[in-house]
């Protein structure tokens, strides 16, 4: 590719069109691989998540914003995996299109003497009010040639943290997902795992 192919590359955009198929594209994906997610939740007790069509498509949109701002900010072609897969999580984080429509189940235990007690959320509960953060993590670390299920528990706990509670860059992000992909490299790394990204995380 020439410099002068590459200034058409950088100073072109995009038709209102093809932006709108692009983000409808997406949005489709997210959302018939989130059915499959969902169905998995149910198999361990939770029935409790829908995914809201009109955040989803805010959260696509947004998404591609960034992603066509920082193209033309470093005059850069295309972005590569890590930085797609920083920004989804950054944007998944923070718009949360994914609901849930059940109360969480608290359980009271009470101090042995007696003194004081506390609420617990039933673990299941738990981990699916970071149910945004799962589901977009499984998606980017697939994204990255990450395997998922290698990462360890507390890289993993690190990573919904950091998705559900901060404010977080997505280039930053995309960084940290570049080092857990080299550490915990996907065994077969092709198209067909993006299937696996239906499976919420153990």
């Amino acid at each position: 590719m020439t410099d002068q192919d590459l200034e058409k590359e950088f100073d072109r955009t995009l038709s209102q069109e093809e932006t709108d198929r692009r983000v409808a594209e997406r949005a489709k994906f997210f959302f018939e691989s989130f059915q499959a997610y969902n169905k998995k939740l149910i198999t361990i007790g939770f029935t409790g998540a829908v995914m809201n069509k009109t955040l989803l498509v805010n959260c696509v949109e947004s998404y591609f914003s960034d992603i066509e701002r920082l193209k033309r900010f470093h005059r850069m072609p295309i972005a590569n995996r890590y930085k797609r897969a920083g920004y989804t999580l950054k944007w998944f984080g923070r718009i949360r299109p994914i609901q849930l429509t059940q109360t969480p189940v608290q359980h009271r235990t009470t101090n042995p003497d007696g003194s004081y007690a506390r609420e617990e959320i039933d673990p299941v509960i738990e981990r699916c009010m970071l149910i945004n953060a799962d589901f977009a993590l499984i998606h980017a670390l697939i994204w990255v040639g990450a395997d998922p299920k290698q990462v360890s528990e507390d890289v993993w706990r690190e990573l919904l943290y950091t998705v559900h509670y901060r404010d977080i860059d997505g280039g930053v992000m995309a960084q940290y997902l570049h080092q857990i992909a080299l550490r915990w490299p996907s065994a077969s790394p092709d198209k067909t795992q993006t299937e696996e990204a239906a499976a919420p995380s153990a």
